[in-house]
């Protein structure tokens, strides 16, 4: 209710550059919702947006937002190229907080595509570049999802280790 009372705002007060921008964080509470159709247009407004503004980091977060809500509607092919093209863009700029993001992203699409190797192999990259940017929240992300890894490989041991150094960070 609130977000589209600001949107209202925002068109009422004709500031175009604020709605445009607000789109993308818009969009993120629709898929929240599971309203995907209308998450993919707003998400598509602010991509545009971006673009036109030559904001390719802000482009890139699109990308991961809509890579994300391709993951949520089991579309992983078409995630992995959305999730590729974020992951270029942060590696690119040099963002050490949103490429390993980008590379979790990755490797959780390879669990949902039943490739667990792969997904262990790009998660541990991910955790490494974290780690050496002392990103804490990263690190507990990555450590869940390595703990998903190992519990579906039934390597029980392991998911518990992970699971408690997510609890640490």
């Amino acid at each position: 209710g609130y977000a589209i009372q600001y949107i209202q705002f925002l068109e009422k007060n004709k500031l175009e550059d604020d709605l445009l921008e607000f789109y993308n964080s818009y969009a993120n509470l629709l898929c929240k919702q599971e309203k995907y159709k209308v998450a993919r247009y707003h998400y598509d407004k602010a991509y545009n947006y971006y673009k036109t503004k030559k904001n390719y980091k802000e482009c890139a977060n699109v990308f991961n937002n809509i890579s994300i809500l391709l993951i949520n509607t089991g579309q992983y092919d078409s995630a992995l190229i959305y999730n590729s093209l974020s992951a270029e863009i942060y590696k690119a700029n040099k963002d050490i907080s949103a490429y390993p993001n980008s590379i979790l992203g990755y490797a959780e699409i390879m669990i949902k595509k039943g490739n667990i190797e792969k997904a262990e192999v790009k998660a541990r990259e991910a955790l490494s570049l974290y780690q050496k940017a002392n990103i804490g929240l990263g690190v507990a992300n990555t450590y869940l999802v390595l703990g998903e890894i190992y519990f579906l490989k039934k390597e029980f041991q392991k998911a518990i280790v992970s699971y408690s150094e997510a609890l640490i960070f």
